[in-house]
């Protein structure tokens, strides 16, 4: 089967009756064994299971390791559905059961490990990524890595951090779209600066707790950040420069100045937590404690959100509300012609346009029109001595990753308003840059500009 019949297969599967799936999955087991093309089932029960139709996809795969051609594949796809909804002790078994067929590949051996410790067995644990490391020369940084994380999970297992992100959120007032939307329409009118700044698991590995807590998890640390700088620049190898550092402490002056800020709530710490990830769980983890670290400056003068606040601004139009028929708009972006498109859709008067280059990750994604480059540092410090000259008491949209961060702060300090739309800026040009679920995805065409 092709891509194309593995999720039109998986999207009859999706829409079908419990009758109407027997058979399907029946045909699939019949059809794949004619072809010989025994991996099918699995391949189709793993693109229900990205889709996050996790009881469907465990039925497509179970009724897969009936046979011995795949078998092996078919019982880890599982495990991991198992290890998704939380039934560790189980996915435990199926890779139990797969060691009795053959020896566990890199992905599977580490997975068995991660297993251990999400069940609290870290010495488990340990030993089994050991044996990883050791039989997998190219693997010693990301395993050293993930050793250092069993510590981390020790020290902030889910319950912990539920608590933490628990308190914060009794610390702090936390707002919703129609709120942060009154909040910036009333600063607008007193010409008052403001600043919603929003964190993802990017901002969290680049979140630093003190230099105790750097040299406590340093690999860890060094590899999620290394993680997400390829991704977003292409590169890695200033994460240790004297500039990377800099920027760094700015990017903490810009927790310290906004007005509201993005990235707390619990479906996002269950998220993290419940798909293992290396870079997701010290990243949501150390937002929370930063929040609570901050709160004796930041009391009073800040408040909270969930994280994917932009898109609530967006899709209860009190992103339009508050740019229709202004009379002036700045914009940082990437993408050239949004700020004619948003000039002509919202009938504002004056856009100032700043381009950045585009995250490299996705450049695919966005597209000729986004603006090539360096971002960091050349296009970051230029940039940046521009926006100490914004119009006071105007609005701005800032579209700049990790970067626009302190570009929020600067604005802010000029005296301007300033909104981190974030990946709002793609949804207006029709792209998909991040992993949203369907709900997300299928409004994109209604905010198409």
């Amino acid at each position: 089967m092709d891509d194309e019949e593995v999720k039109d297969l998986a999207r009859k599967i999706a829409k079908s009756t419990s009758s109407e799936r027997i058979i399907l999955i029946t045909d699939l087991y019949k059809t794949s064994t004619e072809r010989k093309d025994f991996l099918a089932p699995v391949r189709v029960g793993i693109e229900l299971r990205n889709g996050w139709m996790i009881d469907l996809a465990e039925q497509v795969l179970l009724f897969a390791t009936y046979r011995d051609e795949g078998k092996d594949s078919a019982l880890y796809e599982l495990a991991l559905c198992k290890f998704l909804k939380g039934q560790l002790n189980q996915a435990k078994q199926l890779i139990n059961e797969i060691k009795k067929i053959k020896k566990l590949r890199l992905d599977q051996a580490i997975r068995e490990a991660i297993i251990e410790a999400r069940l609290g067995n870290f010495s488990s644990a340990k030993t089994l990524m050991s044996k990883v490391i050791s039989d997998n020369s190219h693997f010693i940084n990301s395993g050293l890595a993930w050793l250092q994380m069993f510590d981390f999970l020790a020290d902030y297992p889910y319950e912990k951090a539920k608590s933490l992100l628990a308190e914060v959120e009794k610390k702090y007032r936390k707002l919703e779209a129609l709120e942060i939307e009154e909040q910036v329409i009333q600063a607008l009118k007193e010409k008052r600066p403001y600043m919603l700044l929003r964190l993802g698991d990017g901002e969290g590995a680049n979140t630093r707790i003190s230099w105790v807590d750097e040299a406590t998890y340093p690999i860890l640390y060094n590899e999620n950040r290394k993680e997400f700088h390829s991704t977003w620049f292409g590169r890695t190898d200033f994460i240790n420069s004297v500039e990377f550092s800099d920027f760094l402490n700015c990017f903490d002056d810009a927790l310290l100045n906004a007005d509201c800020i993005s990235g707390y709530e619990n479906n996002l710490l269950n998220h993290e937590y419940s798909i293992g990830s290396r870079r997701g769980i010290p990243s949501v983890v150390n937002l929370i404690r930063k929040a609570d670290q901050i709160y004796p400056i930041a009391k009073g003068k800040c408040c909270i959100t969930h994280s994917v606040i932009h898109y609530a601004l967006l899709f209860s139009n009190c992103l339009e509300r508050i740019l229709k028929d202004r009379k002036f708009l700045g914009i940082v972006t990437c993408h050239t012609n949004l700020p004619e498109k948003l000039q002509e859709k919202y009938h504002i008067g004056e856009v100032e346009s700043y381009f950045i280059p585009k995250e490299m990750g996705r450049s695919s994604i966005l597209g000729d029109k986004a603006k090539r480059g360096t971002h960091f540092p050349d296009a970051y410090q230029s940039l940046s001595e521009k926006l100490k000259s914004i119009r006071p008491g105007e609005l701005y949209l800032v579209a700049g990753g990790i970067l626009g961060k302190v570009y929020c702060n600067i604005i802010k300090q000029a005296g301007g308003v300033v909104i981190d739309i974030g990946t709002v800026a793609d949804i207006w040009m029709g792209k998909v840059t991040r992993d949203v679920d369907s709900s997300i995805i299928n409004r994109i065409p209604e905010y198409t500009l």
